[in-house]
């Protein structure tokens, strides 16, 4: 766990050194990850994601508040791809992270084709602030339909528009496995009278959504 601490190249060399020496040992396995709120470069978390990925035994990934370079990105989704039955990623937390949209989308469709996946945070994305942020609704929506082992989703803090509001509700309606949905702290601010429909919409398909669940 590297949480709230500068982590430099060095360190991050030296974690990478010791999980590749003991990545057949069978007393010591990495199977979770937090990095949370660490003032660490993309490359010196590209090295201990190496680290970490040689191992191949993570169940559960937390990059929280950290940016995510393109090598990073593709490290991760080729976590999500290792699928076995006793050797696969169910739980990911992508809170405030910084990356860019491609990259991200990528990692959505790793995700997704995966079908392990069980738990999934996306606290505080700001789709406002990307170039097509119906893309990544898209691919959420997608891993909502087709990801059956999915039991938890958190979007806490996201920002959205009210047409994605009502693409990710629709998702919702032909899930049978979520039991966990975080939308608190949504920015509902699309509320004029030209966009009610959109937040109505939402707010019916949510409606249902809850009722087929019970």
């Amino acid at each position: 766990m590297l949480s709230g601490e500068a982590v430099s190249l060095g360190q991050a060399r030296a974690i990478n050194s010791f999980l590749v020496e003991n990545k057949d040992n069978k007393e010591f396995q990495v199977t979770e990850l937090i990095v949370h709120d660490c003032l660490i470069s993309d490359q010196d978390l590209t090295v201990v994601l190496e680290g970490v990925l040689a191992q191949a035994k993570l169940k559960s990934i937390t990059l929280s508040g950290v940016g995510l370079s393109e090598q990073s990105c593709e490290l991760l989704c080729t976590a999500f791809a290792i699928q076995t039955v006793t050797d696969s990623v169910h739980t990911v937390n992508l809170t405030n992270i910084k990356v860019q949209q491609k990259h991200l989308l990528k990692m959505l469709e790793s995700l997704t084709e995966g079908l392990k996946l069980q738990h999934l945070s996306m606290n505080g994305l700001d789709l406002g602030g990307l170039v097509d942020s119906m893309a990544i609704i898209n691919a959420i929506h997608k891993l909502i339909v087709e990801c059956f082992s999915l039991c938890e989703l958190n979007l806490r803090g996201c920002s959205m528009s009210g047409n994605e509001f009502v693409v990710l509700s629709q998702g919702l309606k032909e899930n049978m496995t979520l039991r966990n949905l975080d939308l608190s702290y949504l920015d509902l601010s699309f509320t004029l009278a030209s966009k009610q429909s959109y937040v109505n919409a939402f707010l019916e398909n949510i409606t249902e959504w809850i009722g087929s669940s019970e």
